[in-house]
C-alpha cells in the first residue's frame, strides 16, 4: 500500500518527536519497518519512484507478424515458450480481457 506524503510527514515527525518505533506503530497503525522506511524516504527528499514500464512489448499485430523464433531471441527463450506465451495472450485479446 501506498501512503501518501503527508502521512509519511506526520510519521515521521512523530518518531522526531522522541517516540519510539512501537509508539509510532500504534498511533499510524503501520509496521516499523514502514516507519522505517518513511524516514529513510523522508532524509532523501521523498524522491519521486520512476514508473516501471516494459520497453520488450509489443503490440497484437507485430506478434502476428513475426515468427516464433525471431520472438524468442530478444527474450532469451525457446519458440515454443513463445508459442504457449502468444496462444494465452491472444486469447485474452480475442474475449477482451
Amino acid at each position: 500500500m501506498r501512503y501518501s506524503k503527508d502521512f509519511k510527514e506526520c510519521a515521521v515527525s512523530c518518531k522526531r518527536d522522541n517516540h519510539t518505533y512501537e509508539e509510532g506503530r500504534s498511533i499510524f497503525k503501520i509496521a516499523k519497518s514502514t516507519l522505517y522506511n518513511c524516514e529513510k524516504e523522508y532524509s532523501a527528499g521523498f524522491p519521486d519512484k520512476p514508473k516501471r514500464t516494459c520497453e520488450k512489448k509489443m503490440k497484437k499485430e507485430a506478434l502476428k507478424e513475426r515468427s516464433d523464433s525471431e520472438l524468442a531471441e530478444p527474450f532469451k527463450c525457446s519458440a515454443q515458450a513463445i508459442f504457449y506465451a502468444l496462444k494465452r495472450v491472444l486469447s485474452c485479446f480475442e474475449w477482451g480481457v
